[in-house]
């Protein structure tokens, strides 16, 4: 019970202390109970003392002073709370208005602004009176509207809402961590919002995280490199000769991590016997001087399986001693392969690069828009043409003549398929000299990717030569057998048919007459036989004249 008494006094005794109206009156209560109780008693004592008047004057006097001393007190404590009042209002103002972070209050059921201060009118951008005309709705994006009037209705007096994203006036976001109570503002219901500015943090978040993102992106584009290159990471102690290799080995060697322990005695076993000398003078000398390791080996692991390793390794010292040796390992199987199809490929580059060069056909390789790559020797000797004049250019561009449509049609329809074709034509060198060439065009293939055109050239220029003098031959002779066949069969058939009537005709005159006629005919066949002899040497060569001659006279 006693406990229950004390604990309801605290209980009056705090809420006296929050409430002044409460602690007034009982201020008043006291002194009222206290003056009552002791004046009448003081007075009494005094009453045998007093006269009947004196004692009322002093008992109704008493009365006046009490109402006067306590509407005095009432006074002084009435205004000194209401000072205090002042000053808690004061306080709690200069609280919201300078409160370094934005704050405002609003309407839970209209979401309207009802205040805002200072701090959120320079932050967000808005005037006052701007503010007062929007809703909290307004300095948030649309897609946040649902989100937002879920967490309105969420009940309590005070609670945090997390972080948000807020709009400025100039369409800017910033983050804001809110924090909300529900109050009284003039006799309404509101809430006081407190919005403290999370952007820089948010900045940094992003900033972190996107610092982890590219960590992780950098860390897994590593290990795509070294598995891609197949390089793994090692380390061997010299104190314990203890060796560690990262899980990258493991695959490189194609063994299941936890299967085999590893160690530098057994590296020595798979390691080639042709190798064996070079690898340990390598590592002995990184071991004694501290000098890097560079080495390049060969490993056994089982018939038809040699592994090509490059070696790189690094000596790491403790307390000023050498300690360990830390470096990589490289998979270079493959490139020792390529390099040595490479070699392969070169040797038979270089062979059929002299059998090209010393040919005595003109060569040309052209690219897909048949421009020249390159010649050969034999190209530059014969036209003049050197490739630095000519690498680059088509060949229509220095050294062809024009071709007729049809052989034209023909070469582009053939290029087209990417077919081989030959084509006969007359180039001319650099002198400006012409010759006829028989061009055979073979498409060059690059893993099935056209890529040009190698030509031979075959100087056909006597071929030509000749086939144009059997043409002219066979012209004359055309010409000659006409004559043979047609002019001198008429003269020579009149000639025949005057002598006939000459020796059937007794007649002088008449002889005469045919005599006439048959020297005419003869002259006719002189001038015939002169014609063909003028043919045959005016339009042959000497060659030609005794070969046309022969055939006539046998």
């Amino acid at each position: 019970m006693r406990a229950f008494s004390v604990k309801k006094l605290n209980l009056l005794f705090n809420t006296m202390q929050k409430s002044d109206s409460l602690r007034i009156a009982l201020i008043y209560v006291v002194i009222c109970l206290t003056w009552i109780f002791l004046s009448d008693r003081l007075l009494f004592l005094f009453k045998n003392n007093l006269s009947e008047d004196v004692f009322q004057a002093v008992n109704s006097g008493k009365g006046f002073a009490f109402v006067i001393a306590t509407g005095v007190l009432l006074f002084i404590l009435i205004r000194k709370s209401s000072k205090q009042i002042v000053y808690n209002q004061n306080e709690y103002r200069e609280l919201y208005e300078s409160n370094p972070s934005p704050m405002w209050i609003y309407d839970p059921v209209s979401l309207k602004f009802v205040s805002v201060n200072e701090t959120a009118i320079s932050v967000y951008g808005y005037s006052k009176q701007e503010f007062l005309s929007m809703t909290i709705k307004d300095i948030r994006p649309i897609e946040d509207h649902v989100k937002l009037i879920k967490a309105i209705n969420v009940g309590g007096k005070f609670k945090r809402s997390g972080i948000w994203k807020h709009i400025k006036k100039d369409g800017s976001f910033i983050h804001a961590e809110i924090s909300s109570n529900r109050i009284l503002f003039k006799g309404k219901d509101a809430v006081m919002v407190l919005a403290r500015d999370h952007s820089s943090t948010m900045v940094s978040q992003d900033m972190l995280e996107k610092a982890n993102m590219d960590l992780a992106d950098d860390q897994k584009r590593l290990m795509d490199i070294q598995q891609l290159s197949k390089i793994a990471g090692w380390d061997y102690f010299l104190i314990n000769r203890k060796l560690t290799i990262s899980d990258e080995a493991f695959k490189i060697f194609g063994i299941e991590k936890g299967l085999v322990e590893p160690s530098y005695n057994l590296f020595l076993k798979f390691l080639h016997r042709d190798d064996q000398s070079r690898f340990l003078a390598d590592a002995h000398a990184t071991m004694v001087s501290g000098c890097d390791l560079d080495t390049m080996f060969r490993l056994f692991l089982g018939k038809n399986n040699v592994m090509h390793i490059r070696l790189l390794g690094k000596v790491e010292e403790r307390d000023g001693k050498p300690y360990k040796i830390r470096g990589t390992m490289q998979d270079i199987t493959e490139i020792k392969q390529i390099e040595h199809e490479k070699n392969l490929v070169s040797n038979e580059n270089k062979k059929l690069g002299n059998i090209i060069t010393k040919i005595n056909n003109m060569v040309v390789i052209e690219d897909a828009e048949s421009r020249i790559t390159w010649v050969n020797k034999a190209f530059e000797n014969f036209t003049g043409y050197t490739l630095d004049e000519i690498e680059g250019l088509r060949p229509s561009q220095f050294i062809t003549n024009p071709v007729d449509e049809k052989q034209l049609d023909t070469i582009n329809e053939a290029q087209k398929r990417f077919e081989s074709f030959a084509v006969d034509l007359m180039n001319y060198t650099k002198n400006g000299e012409a010759y006829w060439v028989n061009i055979e065009f073979t498409p060059m293939f690059d893993d099935d990717q056209f890529i040009g055109y190698i030509s031979i050239h075959n100087n056909i220029t006597v071929r030509k030569e000749k086939e144009a003098e059997i043409t002219e031959q066979n012209s004359v002779l055309k010409n000659i057998a006409w004559l043979s066949s047609h002019e001198i069969r008429r003269p020579a058939a009149s000639i025949l048919g005057l002598m006939d009537l000459i020796r059937n005709t007794n007649d002088v005159k008449e002889k005469e007459e045919y005599l006439a006629m048959l020297n005419d005919c003869t002259l006719h066949l002189d001038e015939i036989i002169h014609q063909i002899n003028d043919t045959i040497y005016l339009k042959l060569s000497k060659a030609q004249q005794d070969e046309v001659l022969n055939s006539l006279y046998q």
